[in-house]
């Protein structure tokens, strides 16, 4: 993650020298626009807590064994697994919707940052074309 964000603050620094040196201010506006969003989208899919599934301290898992299927059950988290639901070796917690484990963003990606991290996805594209656009 670490290594992501340092490249794109290189990348910001270059487009911010060569936009100068070119008097194109307009580039310089659009970079840091999309660069801003895809930060906001970055921190949002970063930053996200509520896709895991919570535990039910007034529950016990044997009382949870008595009345569920051991197969709808998650012995790590002790938690009943919903549909698409699924544990993460890395984040050590079952995530709602899972969809995977990027590395990229240090985060699972589940039900509730999935559409932040479409939006990386594009922001992030997006830039590295306008990126691409200043430098030739």
């Amino acid at each position: 993650m670490h290594i992501f964000l340092a490249l794109i603050l290189i990348t910001y620094i270059v487009n911010v020298i060569l936009t100068l040196n070119n008097a194109m201010e307009f580039n310089l506006i659009l970079v840091t626009l999309v660069l801003t969003l895809d930060f906001y989208a970055f921190l949002r899919t970063h930053y996200s807590s509520d896709i895991y599934i919570k535990r039910n301290e007034d529950l016990s898992f044997l009382d949870l064994l008595e009345t569920f299927d051991a197969e709808s059950l998650c012995p790590y988290c002790e938690v009943i697994r919903l549909p698409r639901s699924r544990h993460c070796n890395i984040c050590n917690q079952c995530v709602e919707r899972y969809d995977h484990h990027c590395p990229w963003v240090n985060n699972c990606i589940g039900k509730a940052n999935h559409i932040y991290f479409f939006f990386h996805l594009i922001l992030i594209i997006t830039y590295c074309i306008v990126s691409i656009m200043i430098s030739i």
